[in-house]
């Protein structure tokens, strides 16, 4: 639903950008190796489909917050915009690195992509 209202509101050429977390830091941050998120499967699944998770995530004044979330595999938000119409012109991962744990005074582990982003246009 998402997509087709950005389909509908945008003009031609008019841009979107998805940043979603990547679905590899739901994997990774299972085994509570990341002092900035921990994440448990709510329901059985594979990295091949949508599934929740429970996170649990530290700010960087050691805040606990816990939500529910959801994990989407990694070409789906791809394959959705082109369904919806849209061209993709470029998708990139951002890793988890030392800098951006220090950014948010936090440790763990690193060199695991943290976030997807796809620019894409109408």
């Amino acid at each position: 639903e998402f997509f087709r209202e950005a389909w509908r509101v945008l003009k031609p050429g008019d841009r979107i950008i998805i940043s979603i977390t990547h679905a590899k830091a739901y994997l990774e941050n299972q085994n509570k190796e990341s002092s900035w998120a921990e994440y448990t499967p709510l329901e059985e699944g594979s990295a091949t489909e949508s599934r929740r998770f429970e996170e649990i995530y530290r700010d960087s004044l050691g805040n606990i917050f816990t939500s529910t979330v959801w994990c989407h595999p990694e070409n789906m938000l791809a394959n959705l915009l082109i369904k919806t119409g849209f061209i993709v012109k470029h998708e990139q991962k951002k890793f988890i690195t030392k800098e951006v744990l220090k950014a948010c005074n936090q440790a763990g582990k690193i060199g695991y992509p943290g976030f997807q982003q796809i620019l894409a246009v109408k």
